[in-house]
């Protein structure tokens, strides 16, 4: 062939390839886009897994019953008898020094305001837990107390700037004692006023929601925009997209997008496949659990700006063998019990350093 007719045949290679080439070709979603989620408490190997990783996020329950056990008014500050930041501030530590931000999750009744940690704080606890929102941003948000001798140790403040109210609300297993999207959009109203008095710039990322749910998203998220001016008190709409196959996560994706309005941003809060074979939709083998993550992260960082994604977190980190999760979660993690790493750590990686 001669070299004229060399050089046409690459220039039609190079544009196929263009054409065929993942959208995040362009320009690869920077470090915040991709977190994770652990399903049992963070140990010293994690971390440095995590910092060794470039993990951008990590998505960690801030749980209202583990932090505040008793009646009184939380504070920012340290307290004795009240709010206890004596875990979280470890935890929030540890991370910010591998230069990890923190999403929380805003969850869970104490026993003070209801034997169901699962029930909101609508009524008479309501103010205790507007309470505790406004010290937990006053503490660790933007100009947060916990950052003011933070540097002291040579280390940046990676002060926390989303806040996640609540999870799957529109799940019977999170919201006791039936999903009601008026009442959610209700604390939703109420917990945005109490984080932005403690962070003014505070901003609220929903809880992650299942698309395919017994309530699904869209008639949810329709009796939710009903309250007015809901559109105010929150950012992000997040979810849930669990899904046998790549298919099936587009179009869950798809419900989101169409449930969303105005410029409300999307955040994919959990997602994840097992590694365990199984006849459960959701275990795909130590190969298959690795492609598909491949697979989904090419697919939502190459879209993330045509379809309005801000991030996604796997879940989760590390395996469990608490029998009390679901069977699916137990074999989810990036890594095993015993530290050993996955074909799917190596291609998270891939993606996060």
């Amino acid at each position: 062939m001669s070299v004229r007719g060399l050089g046409g045949l690459l220039a039609v290679l190079a544009a196929a390839a263009m054409a065929l080439a993942p959208a995040a070709s362009a320009k690869k979603a920077p470090r915040s886009f991709f977190g994770v989620v652990p399903q049992e408490p963070l140990a010293g190997t994690d971390y440095s897994n995590l910092a060794d990783a470039r993990v951008g996020t990590v998505r960690l329950p801030f749980n209202w019953a583990s932090i505040q056990q008793v009646k009184g008014k939380c504070r920012s500050e340290p307290q004795v008898g009240v709010c206890s930041w004596t875990v979280t501030d470890d935890i929030v530590a540890n991370l910010a020094s591998a230069g990890i931000r923190v999403l929380p999750i805003l969850y869970g009744s104490p026993r003070f305001v209801s034997k169901y940690p699962s029930k909101p704080p609508l009524g008479k606890g309501l103010a205790r837990w507007k309470a505790f929102l406004k010290s937990v941003a006053e503490r660790y948000g933007r100009k947060g107390v916990f950052w003011r001798g933070f540097d002291d140790s040579g280390a940046r403040p990676v002060p926390i700037t989303d806040w996640q109210v609540w999870n799957e609300p529109n799940s019977k297993q999170f919201w006791h004692p039936d999903p009601n999207a008026r009442r959610y959009a209700a604390l939703v109203k109420a917990s945005a006023r109490a984080l932005r008095n403690g962070d003014r710039k505070a901003d609220v990322v929903l809880g992650g929601m299942f698309a395919d749910a017994k309530v699904p998203i869209g008639s949810y998220m329709r009796r939710f925009y009903r309250v007015k001016r809901i559109g105010r008190s929150f950012e992000e709409l997040a979810i849930h997209p669990y899904a046998a196959t790549l298919k099936g996560l587009k179009r869950q994706i798809g419900k989101a997008r169409r449930a969303a309005r105005g410029k409300t941003q999307i955040r994919v809060t959990e997602l994840g496949w097992s590694s365990k074979n199984g006849n459960h939709p959701l275990m795909k083998g130590r190969k298959g659990q690795a492609n598909l993550l491949r697979k989904a992260f090419r697919l939502l960082s190459g879209h993330r700006k045509r379809w309005h994604i801000t991030g996604v977190n796997w879940f989760a980190l590390r395996d469990t063998s608490n029998r009390a999760t679901c069977q699916f979660c137990r074999q989810s993690g990036l890594i095993e019990e015993n530290g050993t790493a996955k074909p799917a750590w190596k291609t998270f990686k891939r993606f996060s350093k």
